[in-house]
């Protein structure tokens, strides 16, 4: 043992009788088999400073000693040594702890002490120990390190740095006034205070901790009171630093958020082959849905799971179906090239550096269909070079994927790609809802909640309520899962679903493919409901395998029952019974997607209501039925034709969802199979469905008829022909009708006549749900964003009519709105169409001035029952709609317009919103609103109200003066008083009453209702949302 040093911290040297008091407590071979285990519980021989500082009469201990044989040999190496000394602490810590007495306070580095009151034991050597802090004078019980006489003391000090799950000792850092850093000098070490409350916790908690769970605990708020449970809690933190107010306040956000891992990612499955870093979170998302279960003490349907998994504060959030504002953390975000970039736009205005949840842009809205696919995709690269290279930009510099130009429509994207079951997402279009075909609630939003997403703020969503629809039956022959949602239209009208999930179950829902669920959930938008949902199964199973995702179907299923799939006994506010074994084709329109004829009535409605018999153009594809199966089966009934020596009698158009498809039925002939039948393969767009289309057959005006597969049928929508009457129906049923060209067809019944003179019958569509052969991914359409895009440059030209920086709205000056101007009024249906046509309007949706000249051009004015004509009443003369308001803003004059019922209904587009707000618009009347506009008037800054007695809607005359008064406390709940001389102050949830002044000097008081809760009355306080969110970025 000559040589030999052993020191412990802040202390001399040991004494050789304590040396021997410990070598005599038990056997060498008992003692050495001891102190092996607990050399190897400690891992000191991985210790990185061992080198440094033995010498050779003390070699390096090794994993492979064997101490068992030191009883024979006389050993006298440091290993021996050590496991001797090492064995000795270990047993009389173990065998004596009922005669320890309690120890002084080290902080977090102390060690149990031993039976000897007066003497300490060093966890690595094992002596017994009197030695002191020279700092403080507090004995020390921790050994800092075995050296030699040579050895400098700067080792010992490097080891005890490297003793991990022990704190300083708390008394001698703080006492010792070290400045947390040279330009702080005022600012001290907390360790003492870190050390104080990671006592509290672990006494709170009793179990050990992780190194991060110290650090994070030691800076919680209130360490006594604070809830903790990895991956469902949120903690309240006090950082040490931070760089700038904002940056501390999104490093808050971000370090509330605690996920275990064990709960955010068991399986490391990727959410998505995009996003390899992000992993499937159903773990978290059930110990969240069961925090729900044990507070609403009831079953639950599966829209309730999915939603409620997603809150942002499950254990205090109030829950009440229709009532309650749910504040919910969405998985992801998604965004079409139109609306895009209005929210992109407002996200730069909003200072952040990059979004917090993954997100991508679609490419899919702004590609004209004119002679064919890659034509018609080369001219829109060329005409939107300037939008797409902003968009491809935008999304590098901040974090957000790129899908280009052909790569398909977003919503046959995120099926193909990024939906799962239990996935909560929003997206910039009405259509997000088809994610529901894989169990996910994908609802549509406006821009404006992207921003708020995309920046780590909660989204809010009024809490929805559930209807059912209980299928029961199997989907055959003729009928297909586009009738499944046609009769739900028929059943429910275009407002019938506006507040609530729809939610789809029953024994009837495993006949429908993935992609036909899909098909429902997305026309699902046409009833005005917030999201549509099916149950997950193995159809989607087998869909997630077919796209490349098989780990997602194996995690999904381990989850089916609890998260997936409605509880046995959960309540649905209202429910619909469809046997789809009795479920006859439907043919719906025109003009509303509500409009229901079943197949064989068809005909007979249509000459009863005069409508053009002789169908002009046939079109299938878009978001709504572009899949695979849709596809072939078509094809099945073009072969049909073929066989028989005839084709479409009129132009047949055909729109393949995504650049997977497209590839895919190339491959197989299918596409081969519709060019035979006189058909035209487009470019992977939304094209004809959304207006884009330059259509050449008919001049506006003409009364026509066309049948698609699309979604919508409003007025101009396809062709911007007002008199073009467009029938939605299914895929399989535009191709009989395209071959019978006309509307009293009905193929369950009728023949046609082949090339031959022969009469036959069309044979009922089949195809292949999947390809046999798998999907062919086509080209690679896709830019991911770099890791860091700091560097990257976003410009916007000044001149560009394209695309044009946000000004802020001004904020509301805190006075009542008073003698305001009706600049409208308006007669019957004013969808977002009506508000801001799409079309040829799409190019300008980055220019809000520009794009601003089509408002309500085409909404009818009810004093003379024409679009785009209104009276100006200061002048008297008569103009376009967007005219008369630019002059009244010139003016400073304030006005309003009013609405019938579902007013805003149809797209997302928050253009409709924007455009009022940018023109001097102050509020909405209307009799009833669509869902996801309310919510885009809100954003901007509008006040959306509802007349209390709809009757009122007739008081209000285009020469009337509007005021609305009592807004200085406006609150939820609180109707507002629209009177001149007096009026109660606003509240949420209070009507608000109106006074309306005729030009012959006659006053009517009417009340007028709002839904504006204590944020979104921030919100118009402030002028905006994003003028909020800047208000409380500077707090």
């Amino acid at each position: 043992m000559k040589g030999v040093l052993v020191e412990c911290r802040e202390s001399g040297r040991i004494k050789e009788a304590d040396k021997k008091r410990v070598l005599d407590e038990a056997s060498r071979k008992r003692r050495a088999r001891k102190a092996l285990e607990a050399l190897e519980q400690d891992n000191f021989h991985d210790d990185p400073h061992a080198d440094l500082v033995m010498s050779k009469k003390i070699p390096k201990f090794q994993d492979n000693l064997d101490v068992s044989k030191n009883k024979k040999k006389k050993h006298k190496g440091a290993d021996y040594f050590k496991a001797k000394y090492r064995k000795s602490f270990a047993q009389l810590l173990e065998e004596d702890k009922a005669l320890r007495p309690d120890p002084p306070n080290y902080g977090s580095a102390q060690a149990p002490p031993s039976k000897f009151p007066d003497r300490h034991f060093c966890a690595v050597c094992g002596f017994p120990s009197n030695y002191t802090c020279t700092s403080c004078g507090t004995r020390m019980s921790y050994c800092t390190r075995i050296i030699t006489r040579k050895a400098k003391r700067a080792a010992a000090a490097a080891h005890a740095m490297n003793l991990q799950q022990r704190l300083f000792h708390a008394s001698c850092v703080a006492s010792s006034k070290v400045a947390i850093s040279k330009f702080d000098s005022s600012v001290y070490m907390p360790y003492e205070k870190l050390t104080s409350r990671i006592e509290i916790v672990k006494k709170r908690l009793n179990r050990p901790l992780t190194l991060a769970e110290k650090v994070l605990y030691s800076h919680l708020d209130d360490p006594q009171n604070q809830e903790i449970q990895r991956g469902v809690s949120y903690l309240r933190l006090r950082p040490d630093r931070a760089k700038r107010a904002a940056a501390a306040a999104h490093a808050m956000n971000l370090q509330q958020r605690l996920f275990h891992a064990s709960c955010v990612a068991s399986s490391k499955v990727a959410i998505s082959k995009f996003d390899s870093s992000v992993y499937m979170p159903y773990e978290k998302l059930t110990s969240r849905i069961e925090i729900v279960k044990k507070r609403l003490n009831r079953p639950l349907t599966l829209a309730e799971k999915v939603l409620y998994s997603h809150l942002d504060d499950p254990q205090n959030q109030e829950i009440q179906r229709g009532v309650s504002y749910l504040r919910l953390r969405p998985d992801r975000v998604a965004m079409q090239d139109a609306t895009a970039q209005m929210a992109m736009l407002q996200f730069i205005s909003s200072g952040l550096k990059r979004v917090a949840v993954p997100s991508t842009i679609h490419c899919d809205h702004l590609i004209e269909a004119q002679i064919g696919g890659e034509q018609d995709l080369k001219r829109a690269k060329d005409i939107n070079a300037e939008v797409y290279k902003f968009l491809s930009t935008a999304g590098a510099k901040y974090g957000v994927g790129f899908w280009k130009p052909g790569s398909g429509i977003i919503h046959q994207i995120i099926l193909e790609n990024y939906a799962f079951p239990g996935l909560l997402m929003i997206g910039t279009d009405s259509h997000t809802p088809n994610g529901g075909g894989l169990g996910g609630l994908c609802i549509g939003v406006g821009g404006a909640d992207a921003v708020d997403v995309m920046a780590d703020i909660p989204w809010e969503l009024k809490c929805p309520n559930v209807i059912g629809v209980h299928l029961t039956g199997k989907i055959s022959g003729w009928t297909s899962p586009k009738d499944v949602i046609l009769k739900v239209a028929d059943i429910l009208t275009v407002k019938g679903g506006t507040g609530a999930i729809i939610e789809y179950h029953g024994k009837g829902v495993d006949s429908i493919s993935c992609t036909g669920m899909a098909t429902i959930c997305n026309m699902g938008a046409e009833i005005g409901a917030t999201t549509s949902i099916f149950p997950f199964n193995n159809r989607m199973a087998s869909y997630l395998k077919s796209t490349g995702r098989a780990g997602i179907a194996t995690e999904a299923t381990k989850f089916q029952g609890k998260l997936l799939s409605p509880d046995h006994g959960c309540k649905y506010d209202d429910v619909i019974e469809i046997n789809l074994d009795k479920l006859e084709p439907h043919v719906n329109g025109p003009f509303t997607p509500d409009l229901a004829h079943p197949i064989s009535k068809l005909g007979e409605n249509s000459k009863k209501n005069g409508y053009p018999m002789d169908i002009r153009v046939g079109l299938i594809g878009s978001c709504t039925n572009s899949s695979y199966e849709d596809m072939g089966r078509c094809a099945a009934i073009a072969k049909d034709a073929l066989a028989h020596g005839i084709k479409s009698k009129i132009p047949f158009n055909v729109t393949p969802g995504s650049e997977q498809i497209r590839a895919t039925i190339e491959r197989d002939g299918i596409a081969e199979t519709f060019r035979q039948f006189g058909g035209t393969v487009l470019a992977n767009a939304c094209g004809p469905c959304i207006g884009q289309w330059d259509r050449k057959d008919v001049k506006k005006g003409e009364k026509n008829t066309i049948v698609t597969s699309y979604n919508r049928n409003f007025t101009g929508r396809n062709d911007a022909n007002p008199a073009t009457h467009c029938f939605v129906t299914s895929p399989e049923l535009v191709t009989a009708l395209s071959i019978a060209g006309s509307l009293d067809f009905n193929p369950l019944t009728d023949s046609l006549k082949g090339a031959d003179g022969k009469e036959f019958k069309l044979k009922a569509p089949f195809g292949d749900e999947l390809p046999n052969k798998g999907f062919d991914p086509g080209q690679d359409t896709y830019d991911a964003p770099p890791a860091d895009g700091t560097q990257v440059k976003v410009d916007v030209d000044p001149k560009s009519t394209r695309l044009q920086l946000l000004d802020p709205f001004d904020t509301w000056d805190g006075n009542d709105l008073k003698e305001m101007t009706v600049l409208i009024k308006v007669k019957g249906k004013c969808t977002t169409d009506h508000i801001s046509a799409a079309g040829p309007w799409l190019k300008y949706r980055g220019h809000l001035d520009n794009i601003s000249n089509n408002m309500f051009i085409g909404a009818v004015n009810s004093e003379n029952s024409e679009m785009n004509k209104i009276k100006n009443q200061v002048t008297g003369e008569w103009g376009g709609v967007p005219d008369v308001a630019r002059f009244y803003k010139s003016k400073g004059i304030k006005w309003v317009a009013v609405g019938d019922e579902n007013y805003g209904e149809g797209s997302s587009r928050e253009h409709a919103a924007l455009e009022p707000r940018h023109l001097g618009g102050r509020a909405i009347i209307v009799k009833s609103f669509a869902r996801i506009h309310e919510t885009n008037l809100k954003k901007q800054g509008l006040l959306p109200l509802t007349f209390a007695d709809p009757a009122d809607y007739d008081k209000i005359q285009p020469t009337s003066k509007i005021s609305l008064l009592g807004l200085k406390d406006i609150a939820p709940g609180q109707p507002i008083e629209c009177e001149i001389k007096q009026a109660d102050d606003i509240a949420p949830g209070q009507p608000i009453e109106c006074e309306i002044k005729q030009a012959d000097g006659k006053v009517h008081r009417i009340q007028l209702n709002h839904t504006l809760n204590e944020q979104q009355i921030g919100w118009f306080k402030a002028g905006s949302a994003l003028n909020r969110m800047k208000q409380l970025a500077k707090q």
